[in-house]
């Protein structure tokens, strides 16, 4: 913002804003006399502080070429000290409209004087011209800068980071501790709000200015009552839109988001004590059971009890709102996993760290004294970023942010609230399983049970990073998947806004879809979901059977990667695209599916396609079933070595059940019987060798390029798994390109190294596509350089996709031109 928008604001806004109406304009105008008497009040302040400061402008990541003017208040020489120092954010107030990070000089200069702390007063965009949510992004811009540069710039300590604000600073406060609570900074280093300090802040936006209950005392006559409807513009237009939104209103927030200590200051004559009062018991009654510090005010008049039986109907609407169910519109950041923590917790590592090394702020309830918590366990991680063996929480991998929100439907954490669901489900059968095979025994479920686990599985593949990655757009025009066309046509005749939106929708059919034995769910599918993606549902549904295997060496054990529920084993055509030099994928066939369930059992779906039918009893479907696996092979680039799977001896088979029995070998199935809820199924856990263990992992490892974590239980197994992965040579496996910053390669360099750690020497072993310089004839060069200088005197701006070629690096090779590496 500039010096002169900071002191001309509202006259600038009053003449030049679009869309302001006429009562908006005249009170800017009469505004204006005001701001310039504050700010020049402020800025003599500033002026007139002797503490060491420094002014410094701050980008905004959410709005490039935007920055906010910040003053760095500087610890005194004899407060600071040469280790990390603490670091306070403070925001100033201004009801949105206005104000100077000088503004709270005396307050700030005190903090970094007494305390030795780094104080950064900042600003934000104002309103009306900027409505929500623009100034609480502004805020977190800020301290997502001040996360990333404040250890180095001024040696401070983000482990004891305050903030605090003044009038509406203090619901920018509120705000940005909300943000930062739930965002990936606290997600993957445990960064947080630890203290925080409100002055008269505003946190109930639902009501405008004018609406709120006056406290005793209040003049009747104010003379600033004019502004009170620039106060409510910042809420604006999108007040009804964002009315349970926890960032806008903080008394709707919960706890758990909120700074552990909290102190908030109010005048008993001031129009917000009233709301302030109701939030601040309501946190008190919350933070006796958490150890949490909240100070505020205790006496109030007699039109504003503190006490629970005498509160009015404004304070029962406040209570009652924050203690429903609450949606977070527009910014605040939920951490979604993609892999459930009931599924990480089941790989949770042998040795967990002491109490110490947890991180402050998110103890459990019970605070306990010993051990970690059972809900937060920590897991053995190779971190691909730092190529180091880590410990994490399992709060804190395998999601991502806002992944499953919705915004386009009444309540945006519905998938979120029906992935729960569901996964409350799923791990009792998941449970039941596992400790029915430990003690050696048969599994039995039912008809739901099972289909239960067999959605909860497809779910685990189409709910995952790949997936999201692949429709988060926000318009079909970025979209870059091979059925773009069909699916292009699929958003016009639904009428779907985005790719992202039909994701969300596919994803709310396959939750709702009741799995009923008479498969009518097979129509609903086909009419309420994308057409590939329902064909997708259904064969994973009927065309594959499910099997549980367990290593047969205790010493092995199965790895789990970011995107193991969406690896598949089986042939896949990929060829490369001779203008970008990307790689187009084609055909595929998914012979093998895997679920990891924990470090020693996983499940194992197999392709029909793999099941001869005349073994099964079902001489009547064999040629059929030939057929169709002629089409399948004939779909491929190579066709005789897309029929053979790597696991095709892998030892498993279909379960048991209650309506067949085996004769000769053979199941053969009770006459005139078809599917029945009350049908039950017998599975046995098949027990697995090294060799498809080390296997099935290096298939998950093939394809683990694009992660940053890899998940493991014991260092003996993992090298174990490693080593076979990177010496084996099998074909199809760690392929790279001739280029020396092929992805690819460095992954398996990066693993090589972790593997000398744990197995020594390991020799890895690849093969390097060589490729071709491009040749082409003279003649032909000739021309179309040419043509090229042709296209370029037309005016055109794009050529043909044969001038492409000569752009340098460009070329075509075949896909068997192959040198093996020995590192």
């Amino acid at each position: 913002m500039s010096f002169l928008y900071r002191w001309f604001g509202p006259l600038y806004d009053a003449i030049l804003c679009p869309g302001l109406p006429l009562s908006i304009r005249w009170r800017l105008l009469a505004l204006q006399p005001v701001v310039l008497l504050t700010n020049a009040i402020q800025y003599w302040r500033g002026i007139r502080s002797k503490h060491p400061k420094t002014t410094i402008w701050i980008p905004l990541r959410r709005a490039p070429g935007h920055s906010v003017r910040a003053i760095v208040y500087h610890p005194l020489e004899k407060v600071s000290k040469n280790g990390p120092r603490a670091l306070h954010l403070n925001i100033h107030g201004g009801g949105f409209l206005g104000g100077l990070p000088e503004g709270n000089t005396p307050f700030c200069d005190r903090i970094a004087a007494e305390t030795g702390a780094v104080v950064i007063s900042t600003s934000h965009r104002y309103s009306p011209r900027y409505t929500f949510p623009v100034a609480h992004r502004d805020v977190q811009d800020v301290a997502e800068w001040l996360i990333e540069n404040a250890g180095r710039l001024w040696s401070a300590d983000l482990r004891l980071m305050s903030v605090s604000g003044f009038s509406t600073g203090g619901n920018l406060a509120l705000g940005v501790a909300q943000w930062l609570a739930r965002s990936e900074f606290n997600m993957k280093a445990a960064v947080m709000f630890y203290a925080a300090v409100m002055f008269y802040a505003p946190v109930y936006l639902r009501l405008s200015p004018w609406e709120k209950p006056k406290p005793a005392k209040y003049p009747e006559n104010d003379p600033l009552a004019f502004v009170l409807p620039l106060m409510g513009a910042y809420a604006g237009s999108e007040r009804d839109k964002y009315r349970d939104s926890p960032i806008l209103h903080p008394i709707l927030a919960d706890i758990e988001s909120l700074p552990r200590n909290m102190l908030f200051l109010c005048a008993k004559v001031d129009l917000l004590l009233h709301e302030q009062t109701v939030f601040v018991n309501r946190l008190k009654d919350e933070a006796a059971a958490l150890n949490r510090k909240i100070e505020g005010p205790q006496e109030t008049s007699q039109d504003h009890p503190s006490s629970r039986e005498d509160r009015g109907p404004l304070a029962l609407e406040f209570e009652s709102a924050a203690r429903s169910p609450y949606n977070i519109e527009g910014i605040n950041a939920e951490y979604h996993h993609f892999i459930p923590r009931f599924l990480l917790r089941q790989f949770a590592a042998l040795e967990q760290p002491p109490p110490a090394r947890r991180q402050r702020g998110r103890r459990p309830r019970s605070q306990r004294s010993q051990g970690q918590s059972p809900k937060d366990p920590f897991v053995n991680a190779i971190d691909l970023k730092k190529n180091v063996l880590v410990q994490v929480s399992v709060s804190r991998e395998f999601g991502l942010v806002d992944m499953y929100r919705d915004q386009g439907y009444q309540n945006p954490r519905h998938i979120e609230d029906n992935l729960g669901k569901l996964e409350g489900h799923a791990g009792k059968i998941i449970k039941k399983a596992s400790d029915t095979f430990k003690v050696g025994q048969a599994l039995e479920l039912t008809r739901r049970e099972r289909d239960t686990i067999r959605k909860f599985l497809f779910l685990m593949k189409y709910r995952n990073s790949t997936f999201y990655a692949r429709y988060n757009h926000d318009s079909i025009t970025t979209y870059d998947s091979n059925d773009k066309h069909r699916l292009e046509s699929y958003m016009r005749e639904r009428k779907f806004k985005s790719p992202r939106d039909i994701w969300y929708a596919n994803l709310k059919t396959f939750l709702d879809l009741e799995m009923d034995p008479d498969m009518q769910w097979i129509k609903k599918v086909h009419e309420r979901a994308f057409p590939d993606d329902a064909m997708m549902f259904i064969d994973h549904m009927q065309s594959k059977f499910m099997a549980f295997c367990q290593p047969l060496s205790e010493e092995d054990e199965f790895i789990l990667t970011h995107n193991a529920y969406g690896v598949f084993e089986g042939p896949s055509d990929v060829r490369i695209d001779p203008a970008t030099g990307g790689a187009i994928e084609g055909a595929y066939t998914e012979y093998h599916n895997f679920a990891p369930i924990s470090a020693k059992l996983i499940i194992i779906l197999r392709s029909s396609l793999l099941v001869d039918p005349s073994k099964e009893g079902a001489e009547d479907l064999q040629e059929e079933w030939e057929i169709m696996r002629e089409e399948v092979r004939k779909q491929h680039l190579f066709p005789d070595k897309a029929a053979v799977s790597l696991l095709e001896s892998l030892p498993i088979k279909k379960c048991g059940n209650s309506y067949s029995t085996t004769i000769n070998g053979k199941l053969v199935l009770e006459p005139n019987r078809g599917p029945r809820a009350e049908d039950r199924f017998y599975f046995t856990c098949f027990r697995i060798s090294s060799y498809y263990v080390n296997l099935i992992n290096s298939i998950f490892l093939e394809q683990a390029t694009k992660g940053d974590t890899i998940v493991y239980r014991s260092k003996l197994a993992l090298g174990r798994t490693l080593k076979s992965y990177l010496e084996t040579v099998r074909e199809g496996f760690k392929l790279v390109t001739d280029d020396d910053n092929d992805p690819h390669l460095a992954f398996l360099k990066k693993l090589e190294k972790i593997a000398g750690q744990l197995a020594g020497k390991v020799c890895l072993r690849y093969k390097a596509i060589a490729l071709p310089k491009p040749q082409t004839h003279m003649s032909q060069w000739v021309a179309h350089l040419v043509g090229l200088k042709v296209m370029a005197l037309s005016g055109k701006s794009d050529a043909p996709e044969v001038y492409k070629l000569l752009k340098p690096g460009s070329f075509l090779f075949p896909l068997n031109s192959f040198a093996e590496y020995d590192h």
